[in-house]
Parts: structure tokens; C-alpha cells; sequence
């Protein structure tokens, strides 16, 4: 830039673009060299003013942080040990140690939400070797360099988490999925150089073949083994002779969990175990027989967990010899879709007093007298079980296939399908009222049926069993017209009057066949028509509340909700008015 043009530029600051000089004319401005210094002066003046700010506003970020870090010492969680804060927080990210819940999200990334809570909850997962010990490799969106974790852990052991389930590269780039898998191949060379250090092994893969080399050299030193095979893997694929699925482990090998994998039976790695979790195994060289799988029992003094699930076993029944297992720790035991011989050997010969949680999934036709033989050496801790239950799930579909769920805050404690060949629905029932009764001391009950074949005969039975219930939710193949029929009939009960759960509080209803005549129907029946319960005469409802009524010996209790969900039936003004009036308003929900 000439000196001249600098000094109109300068005028043109100093006077405004109004007041620029004409130059066209080839003359020249004179401005003062005094003016540019000036200007500079100027912005290096703001310059330090708004680096002095930005220097007050650090100093006060870290006043602020200090003092928030002061009063959070008065926070009930401060008081908490650091060995406390930690146990929660790897309680939060259970489902990457323990294997328990599949998830999308990268370890590392739920990691990093929880670090974002407070400065104390970073400062200790930055600085816990347990948090950086767990190793995902082949999930998307894997954004911690492994070589930082490992570094972390300082020598911890590790939990190693291999998936090709979400190999699914959303690129158009064509060499996007060799570079995921070239970034594989790297991860899994740098665990592999630490593999002493493995204490737990999840795979999970739709490919056998991809999964063999951590087949061929076993880690020395792993407790925990998950491999799921999942069901859209390529039935031509086969499992090589040459290479053992369990063979070469030692004896720390604790916790074994496979699903849709070829097995060897006679493994002797099947021993001094505390879960072993097989589902749909395919047997290699033989099927095992129910004598087999006693031998493993008793080769598993410790076991906590037993699941066995439409595994491939011979239907052939031990010898007579009767063999007492003592399974002192079980906790857990879960049997379905395996020959009746199986089952009924280990109902037979296994002792759990612990036993916390039961299942059994029948699929072959019994009757009530052998169902009532597969059960009989569990009944004492099922009757504990039982006892606990707040939440009874019954599906009765296609007339003889029954299922059972017994609950406990969500938590399943006991549960079973059968499919019964002789006798009627009720005789099941009956058995499970004289053999494993409910406590009546549950404050609060829980009846969900689904598919249930709603006649007098089975509810009668049901009531027996569960004689004490507070919610009932029908869902829309339970029959709930019919359900509202039998709950409204007040019929004699052990020889004298009585009504079918006088407890019960709340009812939900799923059906589309439900309208509000039957609705109607069912309260007046219930609650009106009872020479039990009568209507003061001037005691009316107030304000949509529950009318005021005389409470007498066996009368059922109003209903505090009756909720109508998935009708197609409108309902009128005057048949809702009328409801109003027995239950109150805000008790009654009927879809818009």
C-alpha cells in the first residue's frame, strides 16, 4: 500500500467515509505517521483490558469451583467412604462386568456420562485401575485409545468383550469397513500380548470361524467364559476337531455361559463350577444322558446357578440307584425344553435349601400326578419362594399349555409351562393351593392373567391358591367380560356366602370387547345389589367422590381404580354418570 492511500484510509477512519477526500485527481493527502501510532496504541490498550478480563474470569471459574467444592462437603453424599462411591459406580456399569444386560453403548462412553456427574465422581474414575479394566472391541464408536486404557489399569485383570454384531458401517466410502476391520485386528493384538491378564472372555458373533483363535491359545488365568452364537449364524459352518472348546482352561475357570454352540459333554472342564449356563448346545460326539448331566452336578459342589435350555440330550433314564446331590449354594435353577427323563432326574437328586429362583418349561404332555413328582423334593423351598410373591403372572393358551410366574418386585422367583395332557385346568391349580400355598400376610397382591380360560371351575381354583389379592389386571385374551361376570356373582364359598377377592382394590382391564354396559353391570351386581353392602340413603357423592357405605362381614372392598384400556366401544354420558356414582370419578378411566 502506498503512503498515500494509507492516509486516506487513516482519514477516511478518523472523519468517516462522508468526509473521504476525491483523490481521482493524482494529488496527494499528508496525515501524520503520530496517527497510526495512536490507533495502535489504542488496540493493544483493549487487547490488555480484555486479557485481564478473561484472566478475572479464570480466577473467578476457579473461586467458583472452590467454593461449590466447599459446600458439597455438607452433601449427604460427601459423608460417603470413597470405597462406597466407587462400589456404586461400578454397580452402575454392572452389565460390563457381570455380562448381564446387552448393550449398544460403547463401556467407555457410559463411562464418560457418569465422570460428567461431579469433579469427585471424574477424579476417581480417572484414577481407579477398576474402571479402565474393561476392554470392548468391535463395537461402533469406540473412542478411547486402547493403549491409554490398558495403561490405566495398571496391571489389573481384564475383562475382554469381542462382538461382530454391529459391524455395520454406514459409509459410502468403500474402504471404510477394511478400516474397521484392520482397527480389529490391531485392538485384538494388543489384548492378545496381555491375555495373562484375562480374567473374563465375552464373545458374542453370528460366525464360528470368527471367534476360533481365542480357542486355540487359552488365557491361563480366565474365571468367566460367555459365548453366544447367535440364531442368523451360517449353518455351514462347522466347529474343527482339531480345536476344543474347553480343553486347556485350569481350574479357575468358574462361570461358563454358552448359547447355540457345539459342546463335548464329557469336557472335564465341566467341574468345580459356580454358574454353568447352557442354552440350545449342540452336542459333539454324543448326546448326554440324564446320567451325564447328574455327574456334572455332583463334579459342582459350589454351583450357585444351573440353567439348562433346549439342549440336546438322549431320552434315556438313569439306573434305579438313587444319587443324593447336595447343592448347597444353588441359587438359581432354570430347566426347559429338555427330555422329561433329565428333569425328572435332577428334581429327584438335587438338595438346594438356597434356592432363590425356579423355573421349568415343559413342552411334552403331563399329567398333574407326574407334574406334582417333579417338584416334590423342591417343595419346601419353593413354599419359601412362594411366600414372598407380590406379583402372579398365569397364561393359560390353546386350552392346556399353562404358565406360571411367580414375582417379587419384577424379580422372578418361580415359574413354569407345562403342557398338561389329562385332567382340567382347575386340577393344576388345586395341586398348587394344597401343595404350595400364598402367604396371606402380603399386604399387597398382584393377579395378571393372559390367555386364561376364564370359567367358574379354574377361577374358583385360582382363588383358593392366591386367596388374598389386591390388583388384578386382565389382559384382553384372559376374557374379561367374562371375568367381570364371575367377579359380580356373590355365590357360597366353603359353605357359607362370600365373594371372589373381597380385597380388591384396584382392576385393570385390557380388552376390546369391553364395554360400559359390562362395566355397569358388574358394580351394581358387586357393590349394590349385595345384601352385604347397602347405600346409607343420605349420604350421596359429593363432588365425584366414593359414596359413604356400610361396611359389613365378607363385603368386597370399593375399588380405588378401574382402569379400561385398548376398548374400541364408546361409552355414553349416562352409563359413565352412573359409574361416577357407585366408584367416584377419579377412580374411573375409560379411552378417549
Amino acid at each position: 500500500m502506498s503512503a498515500s492511500s494509507k492516509e486516506v484510509a487513516l482519514s477516511s477512519i478518523n472523519t468517516g467515509p462522508e468526509n473521504v477526500p476525491d483523490t481521482n485527481d493524482g494529488s496527494s493527502l499528508h496525515v501524520p505517521l503520530f496517527a497510526v501510532d495512536n490507533i495502535y496504541a489504542k488496540q493493544r490498550a483493549i487487547d490488555s483490558k480484555i486479557e485481564a478480563m478473561q484472566s478475572a474470569m479464570n480466577t473467578l471459574s476457579i473461586q467458583i469451583a472452590q467454593a461449590a467444592k466447599e459446600r458439597n462437603v455438607f452433601s449427604p453424599i460427601a459423608k460417603l467412604p470413597t470405597e462406597i462411591i466407587i462400589l456404586i459406580l461400578v454397580v452402575a456399569l454392572e452389565s460390563a462386568f457381570t455380562d448381564t444386560v446387552e448393550t449398544e453403548t460403547p463401556y467407555y462412553r457410559r463411562l464418560q456420562l457418569l465422570a460428567q456427574v461431579s469433579t469427585t465422581w471424574r477424579d476417581l474414575i480417572t484414577h481407579t485401575p477398576i474402571f479402565w479394566t474393561v476392554v470392548e472391541i468391535g463395537l461402533k464408536r469406540q473412542s478411547y485409545p486402547l493403549s491409554l486404557a490398558l495403561r490405566k489399569a495398571e496391571g489389573s485383570p481384564l475383562s475382554v468383550s469381542y462382538s461382530t454384531k454391529y459391524w455395520q458401517v454406514a459409509s459410502d466410502d468403500p474402504y471404510a469397513r477394511d478400516r474397521e476391520r484392520i482397527e480389529v485386528e490391531n485392538a485384538l493384538r494388543i489384548v492378545r500380548a496381555q491375555d495373562a491378564r484375562w480374567k473374563s472372555l465375552y464373545l458374542r458373533t453370528t460366525s464360528l470361524l470368527a471367534i476360533l483363535d481365542f480357542f486355540r491359545n487359552k488365557p491361563p488365568n480366565l474365571e468367566r467364559l460367555h459365548v453366544i452364537i447367535y440364531e442368523d449364524f451360517n449353518p455351514t459352518e462347522r466347529w474343527p476337531q482339531d480345536v476344543s472348546l474347553l480343553e486347556g482352561y485350569t481350574t479357575r475357570l468358574k462361570e461358563i455361559r454358552l448359547e447355540n454352540l457345539p459342546l463335548r459333554w464329557q469336557e472335564k472342564r465341566l467341574a468345580g463350577l459356580r454358574v454353568l449356563d447352557l442354552q440350545r448346545v449342540r452336542s459333539v460326539g454324543y448326546r448326554p444322558t440324564a446320567a451325564r448331566v447328574l455327574r456334572i452336578l455332583q463334579a459342582c459342589p459350589q454351583l450357585e446357578i444351573l440353567r439348562l435350555k433346549s439342549c440336546k440330550m438322549l431320552d434315556r433314564a438313569p439306573k434305579a440307584t438313587e444319587t443324593t446331590i447336595n447343592l448347597p449354594q444353588l441359587r438359581i435353577m432354570d430347566l426347559g425344553r429338555i427330555p422329561l427323563v433329565v428333569v425328572a432326574a435332577i428334581m429327584q437328586s438335587v438338595r438346594a435349601p438356597s434356592l432363590h429362583h425356579f423355573s421349568l418349561d415343559i413342552t411334552d404332555p403331563i399329567s398333574p400326578l407326574k407334574f406334582q413328582s417333579y417338584l416334590t423334593s423342591h417343595i419346601p423351598a419353593l413354599r419359601r419362594i412362594i411366600l414372598r410373591a407380590d406379583l402372579v403372572e398365569i397364561s393359560n393358551s390353546f386350552g392346556n399349555v399353562l404358565g406360571v410366574s411367580v414375582r417379587r418386585q419384577e424379580e422372578i422367583l418361580f415359574g413354569f409351562k407345562i403342557v398338561f395332557k389329562q385332567g382340567p385346568l382347575s386340577k393344576y391349580l388345586v395341586w398348587l393351593a394344597n401343595h404350595l400355598p400364598m402367604s396371606p400376610t402380603i399386604k399387597s397382591r398382584t393377579l395378571r392373567l393372559d390367555c386364561f380360560m376364564a370359567q367358574p371351575v379354574n377361577v374358583e381354583a385360582l382363588s383358593r391358591w392366591i386367596p388374598f389379592l389386591t390388583k388384578l389386571d386382565l389382559q384382553a385374551a384372559s376374557q374379561p367380560e367374562r371375568m367381570l361376570e364371575i367377579l359380580s356373582e356373590h355365590t357360597p364359598r366353603d359353605g357359607a356366602p362370600g365373594w371372589l377377592w373381597p380385597g380388591l382394590r384396584e382392576l385393570r382391564i385390557m380388552g376390546t370387547g369391553v364395554t360400559g354396559a359390562n362395566i355397569l353391570r358388574f358394580l351394581r351386581k358387586r357393590y349394590q345389589s349385595s345384601p352385604l353392602q347397602q347405600m346409607q340413603p343420605d349420604s350421596p357423592s359429593a363432588g365425584g367422590g366414593k359414596p359413604e357405605s356400610v361396611k359389613e362381614p365378607n363385603t368386597p372392598a370399593m375399588l380405588d381404580i378401574l382402569h379400561v384400556l385398548g376398548t374400541r366401544t364408546a361409552i355414553d354420558d349416562e352409563t359413565r354418570s352412573q359409574i361416577y356414582d357407585i366408584i367416584g370419578k377419579d377412580a374411573f378411566t375409560w379411552p378417549k
